[in-house]
């Protein structure tokens, strides 16, 4: 009989989870590393929103200071 190869991948039998395991499951807490890759990601948006809106500020403040007075 020959033996397995090294790339080859063998399963375990193991029974499907149940409903009450898959429920307790999504409900654990998130991990720590997502948790700071979140808040990272949620800063960073947060700068760019920031930026965006500083910049499109400027467009009528651009007109009200370029733009003559119409009277």
């Amino acid at each position: 009989m020959a033996s397995p190869s090294p790339t080859s991948v063998q399963y375990v039998d193991e029974p499907p989870p149940t409903l009450g395991t898959r429920w307790r499951r999504l409900w654990e807490p998130p991990e720590q590393f997502l948790l700071d890759a979140g808040k990272e990601g949620e800063l960073l948006i947060g700068r760019v929103r920031m930026g965006l809106t500083g910049v499109l500020l400027l467009i009528p403040l651009t007109s009200l200071l370029v733009a003559p007075r119409a009277e």
